[in-house]
């Protein structure tokens, strides 16, 4: 149930970082192959203002995905750590009144936390696909895209190819 109610967010916040990480990896790139009309319009300020901006703007999306991930992760870790309190006392207090063996209370506890471990990785997988979904689903507007310049020698056929091979002497 935690995990469900983070999955939107998580999702959310995960593609905004993507989609701010790919606008600072395109400005760096236009910044450095036109490193020289930057420098001719002397407009380096302009320039590292607007990365130092974009670079913020990741930093934000970044650390609204760490919180989300933080309290979820927390979450699970109270609920998780509550249930086991409750057994604890509830087995206690079967064990003080007789109803239950020091053994099979030991062995039932013990076998809780062994069956915890998969559910605990299963809720890591559901973070992590929610991760991952918003990865697939930038990658699906990015090859969704079409080109905005035309190759002007797309589709020409080359003209005949002479020549021969000859071994040295």
């Amino acid at each position: 149930a935690v995990v469900k109610v983070a999955a939107g967010p998580t999702q959310r916040w995960s593609h905004v970082g993507q989609e701010r990480i790919a606008d600072l990896t395109t400005a760096a790139q236009e910044n450095v192959s036109g490193i020289r009309v930057v420098k001719a319009f002397v407009s380096e300020a302009v320039s590292a203002s607007v990365f130092r901006r974009m670079g913020l703007a990741f930093l934000e999306s970044n650390v609204k995905l760490a919180t989300i991930r933080g309290m979820t992760g927390a979450t699970i870790a109270i609920v998780r750590d509550l249930a086991m309190l409750a057994i604890v006392l509830l087995g206690g207090w079967h064990l003080i009144e007789g109803r239950l063996s020091l053994g099979d209370f030991v062995f039932f506890y013990g076998m809780i936390n062994w069956a915890l471990w998969p559910l605990i990785a299963i809720g890591w997988m559901l973070g992590m696909y929610h991760r991952a979904r918003a990865g697939a689903l930038r990658l699906d507007e990015l090859f969704a895209l079409q080109p905005s310049g035309t190759d002007a020698h797309a589709g020409l056929e080359p003209e005949a190819i002479r020549g021969g091979l000859a071994l040295p002497p």
